[in-house]
């Protein structure tokens, strides 16, 4: 596969004249918005769903794994469905199906159940979120693909600075299945809109077979290089960010109550970045720029760690670490998703098992760091892993010239 750009042709299934509109862009935005409250609300659930079913909080948070599962399991198998019958079939599938697990999750009777029902949240999830991606690939010429993206990423910071906030107090005054039941209504509207508001550009099914599609974006190295850099990003984020809450409530003695404005701050620091981001990715050169970004996020990661001298030096050192990440993900997002113009579900759904995978393994890796040798070094380990994709994507924009440099 080579880089194509999206000037003359959308790759196939999709018009030239093809062009996002507000509307399409604002119901994707609101996806996202709804997509990660939905994946998030159980937080602060665990310890009454852990009294009301009769379990643990250590067996309530494997909650969040039937969350997040489905998308290194189900996304690739997913994204050529895109790629065969079109985005909007997919998109609308996969929104009904995390409305309607939401909406289930408040009938749920036992903790097997709660548990099957948040897995199909997880799968609506990984058939919406890399589909709404592929669709501003689509529609967006890639040289002004950077705005979209970051407006879709900053939706979903505003499920974290507004969306969680709003509906952990419904669930507070009217109990926690009325909030369920509350989150999956609103996915009605936008289900709705997009059905019959939006017009999506014909479609022309592809030939090949599930196999093959995955198969020719396995062959390519450049793609595979790419999704593994991003990867170690992640890993790189999340061994220390998985554990940051905790280690500002140690160093400085924070109660629960305290740390509520402090989360407030680190929200409005991902939206920015997002926000940020975007333009950023449309102005600068996208593999040197996300290059940047993501050693500056490990730098970020490593002084918070170090720095603990004030508490509000801490807290800004964290709300900038979380603006760096935010805003390299439009940035890598607009890279990735020109990788293959006719395979981009394929690729953003392969993706998608790269940044969960990414996720885990760094969540996983600051837990072994954190109780072999404690907090700091964590952000030794952030800064470390962060050296890789910082040096290894200019290689690759060396190797072959990107086809989505602005």
């Amino acid at each position: 596969m080579k880089p194509e750009t999206d000037g003359a042709t959308r790759g196939a299934g999709t018009s030239a004249a093809a062009a996002l509109s507000g509307l399409t862009l604002g119901l994707l935005v609101a996806s996202y918005f709804l997509r990660y409250i939905n994946s998030n609300l159980q937080g602060p659930l665990l310890v009454q769903w852990a009294q009301e079913f009769h379990t643990s909080v250590a067996m309530i948070g494997q909650i969040t794994v039937a969350i997040t599962l489905p998308w290194g399991l189900a996304a690739p198998l997913l994204g050529p469905f895109s790629d065969r019958y079109g985005r909007r079939p997919l998109l609308l599938i996969g929104l009904a199906l995390a409305g309607l697990s939401s909406a289930l999750t408040a009938l749920a009777w036992d903790y097997p159940s709660l548990l099957f029902f948040r897995f199909l949240a997880g799968v609506g999830g990984a058939a919406s979120a890399p589909t709404a991606i592929a669709i501003i690939g689509d529609q967006c010429p890639f040289e002004k693909r950077g705005r979209p993206l970051g407006l879709l990423f900053a939706g979903e910071a505003l499920g974290a600075l507004a969306g969680i906030p709003a509906v952990t107090w419904v669930a507070g005054t009217f109990g926690w299945k009325v909030a369920f039941l509350v989150e999956g209504a609103l996915y009605v509207p936008v289900v709705v809109g997009y059905l019959l508001l939006v017009k999506s550009p014909a479609w022309v099914p592809r030939s090949t077979g599930w196999l093959g599609d995955i198969g020719a974006v396995v062959r390519e190295r450049h793609t595979n290089w790419l999704m593994l850099l991003n990867g170690l990003v992640q890993v790189s984020f999340f061994a220390a960010d998985t554990f940051l809450p905790a280690f500002l409530m140690l160093t400085y003695h924070l109660s629960v109550a305290d740390m509520a404005p402090v989360l407030l701050v680190l929200a409005i620091g991902n939206l920015l970045g997002a926000l940020g981001g975007g333009p950023f990715a449309d102005r600068f050169p996208r593999y040197a720029g996300s290059a940047l970004l993501a050693l500056t996020t490990g730098l970020l990661g490593l002084a918070v760690m170090f720095l603990t001298s004030n508490l509000w030096l801490s807290i800004g050192l964290a709300a900038a670490y979380r603006a760096v990440h935010y805003a390299y993900r439009p940035v890598y997002t607009c890279i990735i998703s020109q990788a293959s113009a006719h395979l981009r579900g394929t690729v953003l759904g392969l993706n998608g098992t790269s940044n969960n995978v990414g996720t885990s393994a760094g969540s996983a890796l600051g837990g072994v760091v954190l109780s072999l040798l404690g907090y700091p070094p964590l952000g030794i380990a952030a800064l470390v892993i962060s050296l890789a994709p910082s040096i290894g994507m200019p290689l690759l924009a060396k190797g072959r010239r990107p086809a989505d440099q602005a």
